[in-house]
């Protein structure tokens, strides 16, 4: 299982833009809900054996509004 972000004052996890803008990309080219990217973006990242934190449904939908 992935381990979550790094937290940072106030409990939040923080994601690079790059790393929420290259979920996004994913969901835009293969259609797909947050949490379905969630769960796309986690077994990448479990076939590769990283164990590299996965930004959540939420996290990805507040962060979008940010980034367009």
């Amino acid at each position: 299982m992935a381990r979550r972000g790094a937290h940072w004052p106030g409990g939040q996890v923080k994601y690079s833009d790059l790393a929420i803008a290259t979920a996004l990309t994913l969901r835009a080219v293969f259609r797909l809900a947050l949490r379905q990217t969630e769960g796309l973006i986690g077994s990448i990242m479990q076939l590769l054996g990283l164990d590299l934190a996965v930004p959540d449904h939420s996290t990805l939908s507040r962060r979008a509004t940010l980034l367009h």
